[in-house]
């Protein structure tokens, strides 16, 4: 379920994001004899859960439908700094990225902000609870956005930004 505490936040929690993938795998695999022999995993990108250093989540997912950054995102618009992180990254700035939602969670929740070692996707999430590596993928990561798109790694100067260092962020993988 999507969780408004305040009008305009959406949040979800990972824990139950879990659980529905769960339900889902049993399902399948009650259908089909018993056994999965593989897994993919669509996950929503542009969503961000703060963690602890093991990729254990510390505070409800924040997802792309969230617009309580959007002054952060239109202060970054007028100082051109949306064009410093476009030249990096090749994405435009927008409401609900998981860049304006950590600038916010900095600025507003401090303690959230220096509770959380990672900031993750939701795949990134759902990959940990099934392996045991806490890990993402450029492609979902580019989305947040803080991948550098030349070296394909992460940015650390778009980090920076929002008080981040890349070891805050999951190993790419």
């Amino acid at each position: 379920p999507l969780l408004t505490p305040q009008p305009g936040w959406a949040e979800q929690d990972p824990e139950a994001v879990w659980q529905a993938l769960c339900e889902v795998v049993r399902e399948i695999a009650g259908q089909g004899g018993g056994r999965v022999a593989a897994l993919s995993i669509g996950a929503q990108a542009g969503s961000i859960i703060p963690a602890d250093a093991t990729g254990r989540p510390v505070h409800p997912m924040i997802t792309f439908l969230d617009t309580r950054a959007a002054g952060i995102v239109e202060a970054w618009t007028r100082n051109g700094w949306s064009e410093f992180i476009r030249q990096i990254t090749g994405w435009g700035l927008q409401i609900g990225q998981p860049l304006a939602s950590i600038a916010w969670l900095r600025e507003h929740r401090p303690e959230v902000f220096a509770s959380a070692q990672r900031f993750i996707g939701p795949h990134d999430d759902l990959v940990r609870r099934l392996t045991g590596v806490l890990i993402s993928n450029p492609s979902c990561g580019a989305q947040m956005p803080l991948i550098d798109r030349l070296s394909g790694q992460w940015s650390a100067a778009v980090a920076e930004r929002v008080g981040l260092s890349p070891d805050r962020l999951p190993p790419l993988g």
